[in-house]
């Protein structure tokens, strides 16, 4: 939760040369006026001059904006304009810039979220992938990580509620039995005693941890780590459920 000079400038730099300065930049006048109204929050008519728009204006009040924002704010305009850009790789140039400068979040799926490490990073990605049976795994996966992404608002709770929901929802399609519970749902997959007792426990975990999944009238004492780890645990869980039905022909 913090971003150093060198971090700051290095985003700067990229938004700058690719976006904000690119004179031949054929939708400059509303992507400067978007990112001044949509993620400043700033007053449309305020860059304008004369009656006209005025990119000079428009440039140096988001200029001015972001070497005053916090750390969330400055990843939140990285991630709006990648979210927005029409560039092929350029979600890819932005990760390799962020881990250059030893960042602490990936740009993934639209969201900029703290995963860096390659491994879990192609975990999650991979479970985003997933259709037809396993669509509503993918799904519940594409909800964690937005939960995760929401630097400035964190809500780690429902983090590990949309993760445990994603394995869940996975157990039922590859153990063939909609209305199974989780319990009943691993016997049927015939896993390892061991790992079967591993998810019934993480299961259980996220049941009793001060309401993450069911109301309680104590705080949860979750925090982004513990959310951190469940969006990728559970990520690699569903992506081996599937690879594990499939070799088995059991869907």
């Amino acid at each position: 939760e913090k971003m150093d000079e060198r971090l700051k400038n290095a985003v700067w730099n990229f938004l700058w040369v690719r976006h904000f300065d690119n004179q031949n930049n054929n939708y400059s006048e509303s992507f400067l006026g978007n990112v001044w109204t949509d993620v400043v929050g700033g007053r449309y008519d305020n860059l304008f001059y004369m009656g006209n728009f005025n990119s000079v204006t428009a440039k140096e009040k988001i200029r001015e904006w972001y070497f005053n924002a916090s750390w969330y704010e400055v990843y939140d305009v990285l991630e709006y304009v990648l979210s927005k850009s029409p560039y092929a790789h350029e979600k890819d140039d932005a990760n390799a810039m962020l881990r250059r400068e030893g960042a602490a979040y990936t740009f993934i799926d639209g969201v900029i979220a703290p995963i860096t490490n390659d491994e879990e990073l192609a975990e999650v990605e991979d479970a985003l992938q997933h259709t037809g049976q396993f669509d509503a795994a993918s799904q519940h996966i594409k909800q964690a990580v937005e939960h995760l992404g929401d630097r400035g608002n964190p809500d780690p709770r429902n983090v590990i509620k949309e993760s445990i929901s994603a394995v869940e929802s996975a157990i039922k399609v590859a153990s063939g039995n909609p209305n199974a519970d989780i319990e009943k749902g691993l016997k049927k997959l015939g896993l390892h005693s061991q790992l079967e007792q591993a998810w019934k426990n993480m299961y259980n975990w996220t049941s009793d941890e001060g309401g993450v999944r069911h109301g309680k009238e104590e705080i949860s004492q979750v925090g982004l780590a513990e959310a951190r780890y469940m969006v990728v645990a559970s990520s690699a869980f569903v992506n081996y459920l599937i690879s594990k039905s499939s070799e088995t022909g059991s869907i």
